[in-house]
């Protein structure tokens, strides 16, 4: 709660939203999440997921994805993960959090998965990822790191 309080006092200080905003997108250049990938079982099947850099845009935590399912390579897909997030960057680093969005395919035309990404700040820094479709929920666990350009000096 109380880095709440200085965020909501710089907040106070612009007149509009779009500027608040801009603080807010500020605040995530140069950071971005990255996730080890991982694999699970659907019945005797391997399922391999493989996540790219998750960096804020509009809004949202973006990135691409890519399932890979060796024993039925038809199930095998890939596409871009939307998460809405309206945490900041230290909010997410520190406290983790719950993240629902949708996971796009680039595969088949209009296929939209719901996509849970539950992020646990410990010293593992673990990430659950479930994949909603229509037949299932497949359950991904795997850690994430967390980068941060340093910022570049203009001092020559």
């Amino acid at each position: 709660m109380w880095r709440l309080i200085p965020a909501l006092f710089l907040l106070s200080l612009f007149s509009s939203a779009s500027q608040a905003e801009e603080v807010l997108k500020d605040e995530w250049k140069g950071k971005a999440f990255t996730i080890e990938d991982s694999r699970c079982y659907v019945g005797i099947a391997k399922v391999f997921l493989s996540v790219s850099e998750l960096k804020k845009e509009d809004g949202y935590l973006v990135g691409d994805y890519t399932l890979n399912v060796p024993l039925i390579k038809s199930k095998s897909d890939f596409g871009r993960i939307k998460l809405p997030v309206k945490n900041t960057f230290d909010e997410l680093r520190e406290n983790g959090g719950v993240l629902i969005g949708k996971a796009y395919s680039r595969l088949v035309e209009g296929k939209i998965n719901k996509i849970v990404c539950e992020i646990i700040p410990n010293e593992d820094q673990s990430i659950r990822l479930a994949i909603t479709t229509d037949k299932r929920t497949i359950n991904f666990v795997s850690r994430y790191t967390i980068i941060e350009e340093s910022p570049v000096s203009d001092e020559s």
